[in-house]
């Protein structure tokens, strides 16, 4: 028996998965379906007395390409996922629009589907600590799309705004989906892993950001601004059974974060935030170069203890091995 599942200081496993694993053809029969590494993961959880969160990633691996077969939109993007990289205009993929009616339809169908699977044993159900809302993604389970729009690169939000993504549509895709996973997993906890800049910077009317940082057409909603309009859309309509979480906690290095949330080295000041207006908030350790061995782990922990409200810090296994 692996001995990470006994020790009695871990509490929980973040499962994480990939909608192309899951779900290998169309449709909602059974064999369109592959749950073998789910059962496993949760029959060792339920079996070593741990809870487990859940996760179902689209994004650039994520995203099954017979979708495209099925209605759906492949829009061509192309980014790095990191705003400083300007030189390199990152991985190139095939993803759906989640504003999309086609798409959100084959990815709730997606959820019930292993919202009845999980529900046909109690056991699995209890230990379901947290369902993560996703399915809008790019390299990780956070919520963010590509958004990037360098000269010489793709220009992801004409691409996006050119196939219909507006921001209130973004919000009519959360707000389905959160209603659905309230509706098929009830008095579970919905867990909203945030990048607060992480969607493409379009408006209503059609107008994106240009590679020259002006709009094609129109105002522009701020770069967080659609991030922390799904925060307050989940907050006013589902209270605590909306939590927030970001995955990039680093070590301690400042003091006073509940006071001042902007002092360089606190925690994610959009997590600090909904944790003062109340919210269950939680984080998940950066990469290993940030947190990159067990006084860094320690030091994080202490991070989320003193200076955040968190109720829980999820890290990466290879960390665990050397802690243990």
């Amino acid at each position: 028996m692996n001995a990470t599942w006994q020790d009695p200081c871990l509490t929980g496993v973040f499962i994480r998965l990939l909608w192309s694993e899951l779900q290998k053809a169309p449709g909602t029969a059974d064999s369109s379906f592959d749950f073998m590494v789910l059962d496993r993961e949760m029959n060792q959880a339920v079996k070593n007395g741990k809870v487990f969160s859940l996760s179902i990633k689209a994004g650039d691996d994520g995203t099954p390409l017979w979708l495209f077969t099925k209605g759906v939109t492949a829009l061509s993007l192309q980014d790095s996922g990191s705003d400083g990289e300007a030189a390199a205009c990152g991985s190139k993929m095939t993803l759906g629009n989640p504003t999309e009616i086609a798409y959100q339809n084959r990815y709730f169908d997606l959820l019930r589907k292993i919202a009845a699977h999980i529900k046909s044993r109690a056991d699995w159900y209890r230990a379901l600590a947290y369902i993560k809302p996703g399915g809008a993604n790019l390299f990780s389970h956070e919520n963010r799309l590509p958004k990037r729009c360098d000269a010489g690169c793709i220009c992801n939000t004409q691409v996006f705004a050119q196939n219909g993504y507006t921001p209130s549509g973004l919000y009519g895709f959360y707000q389905a989906q959160t209603a659905l996973l309230a509706a098929e997993f009830p008095n579970k906890t919905m867990n909203y892993a945030l990048i607060q800049d992480g969607f493409p910077r379009v408006n209503d009317s059609g107008g994106y950001e240009k590679s020259d940082g002006t709009s094609s057409g129109g105002a522009l909603p701020g770069a967080t601004e659609q991030t922390q309009t799904i925060l307050n859309n989940g907050q006013a309509t589902w209270g605590l059974l909306f939590a927030v979480a970001h995955n990039g906690l680093q070590v301690k290095r400042a003091d006073n974060c509940l006071i001042d949330a902007s002092t360089p080295g606190c925690p994610n000041k959009w997590v600090l935030q909904e944790g003062k207006e109340g919210q269950v908030t939680g984080f998940q350790t950066t990469n290993s170069e940030g947190v990159s061995n067990p006084p860094d782990v320690d030091s994080a922990l202490q991070n989320a203890l003193l200076n955040s409200q968190a109720v829980y810090v999820e890290f990466y296994e290879d960390r665990y091995w050397e802690s243990g």
